[in-house]
């Protein structure tokens, strides 16, 4: 199966650019990614950004960024398995060292193309020995 992780992205306090989450999926040679908002919380739909694919060595690299761009610290991080993709849609299945979760990937067509992401409440499976359903609790969260 293929790899994915989840990092959140610190930006330095004078970039014009938000803190954020960023998706990727490994595709091959580099990670397919996406810049999500918020974090990729239980129950959560947004729309996302898609980014410019990147290397490979993100699946396992935390720390600062070249160019002033601000540092990653993994989130969550494993392998995925494919349910269903087309042109518009993919539906992976993310095992992570801490939940496995469905998460939908969908293109909006309508005035502009955006792309989509919907984290799925009711396939997640918490490996949680302690019934900590609070990801907020759980991951102590960066705000």
């Amino acid at each position: 199966m293929p790899r994915f992780v989840i990092l959140y992205h610190q930006m330095p306090s004078e970039s014009q650019r938000s803190n954020h989450w960023d998706l990727m999926l490994e595709d091959g040679n580099h990670l397919t990614t996406w810049e999500l908002p918020m974090a990729p919380i239980i129950g959560n739909r947004f729309k996302v950004l898609p980014l410019a694919d990147h290397r490979l060595k993100y699946l396992s690299y935390e720390g600062p960024l070249t160019e002033n761009r601000g540092s990653v610290t993994r989130y969550d991080w494993g392998r995925y398995k494919i349910i269903f993709a087309d042109d518009t849609q993919q539906i992976v299945v993310l095992y992570g060292q801490n939940l496995i979760r469905r998460v939908t990937i969908e293109k909006i067509f309508n005035s502009i193309e955006e792309t989509e992401i919907r984290i799925d409440s009711e396939t997640i499976n918490l490996k949680n020995p302690k019934g900590i359903n609070d990801p907020e609790k759980r991951w102590n969260l960066p705000s």
